[in-house]
């Protein structure tokens, strides 16, 4: 259903490798997310027996695990719209050897007539839901082709603003202590200290601590934008040894990292930028300040990743994908954090 990102050139490489395909390319990002989809597949309650739909499959990599899970009994139909990745997906069915997997190609407008010939237990729509247009009535008509239980699962990334607030800070006067001991050399010492020796000292110990709290986390936001502060801690075509990543933050940071560089960050201006690429570039930059403050960072929930502030919680609670899918007769079954920005939000009709 989208065609990705082309191309995977490594700012820190001598010289450009020779340029992927779309197909290559997406093929490789999706194996970069194949942990993500196993923890998204294992929240499905997924059985054999179901007949389940993946909408904008790409190369199908969710596809064929979900047939893998329904152990060859069930269906799983495969659709898109990119004539190259159903031959792709059709091609991968039967090597794998997985016959209940079908490749579909759809039309690009509205519903195709295929959906209605089928059936389904589960509809998912993984990472694809903003590049289906009219969802209301889009899915308002997917709807009616749902089985009495049937669901439809749907995988965004949160794209909400990633900067730090005083809430997301359980030790502040510690990370203040720790970011003045950074050394000068380091991408932190270099970027972060700065401004903080600047700072006019009152006398009054209350306001100057509060002053220069506010002053690290000034800085830390500044930092969030800056197109070149990742490469800091890149190396090859990942990150360096030392950056301390938990599993799921690694597979979120080097899918980043794979669509920041085919952009060709950080050769390009932030007013340049979509906003979905403004987004990736906040967040690989924050999970790089958590892993390495972490210890003074707030845990639990959705923290650290996104703001612990009262504003934040109320940009959460919006909730656009809920609105639409309520307004095209579904209600809201269960809603599952995917740490560290992404959300799967599992509907039903009403």
């Amino acid at each position: 259903m989208i065609a990705p990102l082309v191309g995977f050139l490594l700012a820190a490489a001598p010289c450009a490798a020779a340029q992927k395909t779309e197909l290559e390319s997406f093929i490789e990002s999706q194996d970069i997310r194949r942990p993500e989809i196993e923890r998204v597949l294992d929240r499905l309650d997924l059985k054999p027996g179901q007949t389940v739909l993946d909408i904008g499959a790409g190369p199908g990599l969710p596809a064929f695990k979900i047939a893998e899970r329904l152990k060859g009994q069930g269906e799983v139909f495969a659709t898109e719209v990119v004539p190259e990745y159903v031959e792709h997906m059709r091609k991968q069915a039967k090597l794998q050897g997985l016959s209940n997997v079908h490749a579909v190609l759809v039309s690009t407008s509205g519903v195709d007539a295929f959906y209605g010939a089928h059936r389904y237990d589960l509809v998912l729509v993984y990472r694809v839901l903003w590049f289906i247009r009219d969802r209301e009535t889009y899915f308002a008509q997917i709807r009616n082709q749902l089985t009495p239980k049937g669901r439809v699962a749907v995988v965004t990334e949160e794209y909400q603003p990633a900067m730090f607030t005083r809430e997301d800070f359980v030790d502040m006067k510690g990370f203040v202590t720790e970011l003045m001991r950074e050394p000068a050399e380091s991408p932190f010492g270099r970027e972060l200290r700065a401004l903080l020796p600047r700072l006019q000292k009152t006398g009054d110990e209350k306001r100057d601590n509060e002053m220069l709290s506010r002053a690290a986390i000034f800085s830390l936001n500044r930092l969030l934008s800056e197109p070149s502060f990742f490469l800091h801690f890149v190396d090859g075509g990942g990150f360096r040894k030392d950056v301390s990543f938990t599993p799921e933050e690694r597979t979120h940071a080097m899918w980043q990292l794979h669509l920041l560089q085919s952009e060709g960050l950080p050769n390009v201006n932030v007013p340049l930028m979509r906003y979905s690429e403004y987004m990736g570039l906040q967040h690989l930059n924050k999970l790089l300040m958590i892993q390495r403050f972490r210890k003074h960072l707030a845990s639990g929930g959705r923290s650290p990743y996104l703001a612990s502030s009262p504003e934040g919680a109320w940009q959460r609670e919006k909730d656009p994908v809920r609105r639409e899918f309520e307004a095209a007769g579904y209600q809201l079954e269960k809603k599952h954090d995917l740490a560290p920005f992404l959300q799967m939000s599992v509907f039903q009709p009403r």
